[in-house]
């Protein structure tokens, strides 16, 4: 949380296990009447074990698989939540990737995950960059071609 008394010039990543997340809360609070903010970082991290590839609907060619633990991010008791900049959530892979495939940022949106307002910035062999342009309930997803069966 920072406000009024508080003094930093930068707010430190907030670090889990499989995930962190940027945010400017300095500059979410300077935009309040209270001149205070705070972020609430949450994973949940067995929802991948939920969400098989066939929970997704998707062209019988193409496989959607999640990549990262699902996380959410909020800023409770503020009242004006509009980001100052975009927030970075860097996520750990949860399984290997498949170099024949992409990777989306995705958000929970009511029934069904979308990208809209979400980008990969980077991507190494074992964790990636999201930046997006809102809070929410936030996961990596790959989309890769079916193998057909033999």
């Amino acid at each position: 949380m920072v406000g009024p008394q508080v003094t930093l010039e930068k707010i430190p990543r907030l670090d889990m296990t499989n995930s962190s997340v940027d945010i400017d809360l300095i500059g979410i609070a300077k935009n309040n009447k209270e001149r205070s903010a705070a972020v609430a970082f949450m994973s949940y991290n067995t929802m991948e074990n939920l969400l098989k590839p066939d929970f997704f609907n998707t062209p019988k060619d193409m496989v959607k698989t999640m990549m990262s633990t699902v996380i959410s991010a909020t800023l409770p008791k503020t009242i004006n939540t509009t980001l100052t900049k975009p927030v970075n959530f860097t996520l750990k892979h949860i399984r290997e990737f498949d170099p024949s495939g992409s990777l989306s940022c995705v958000y929970w949106n009511i029934n069904k995950w979308i990208e809209d307002g979400c980008s990969v910035l980077e991507s190494n062999s074992s964790h990636t960059v999201c930046s997006c342009d809102h809070l929410s309930t936030f996961a990596l997803m790959q989309i890769s071609s079916r193998l057909p069966k033999v």
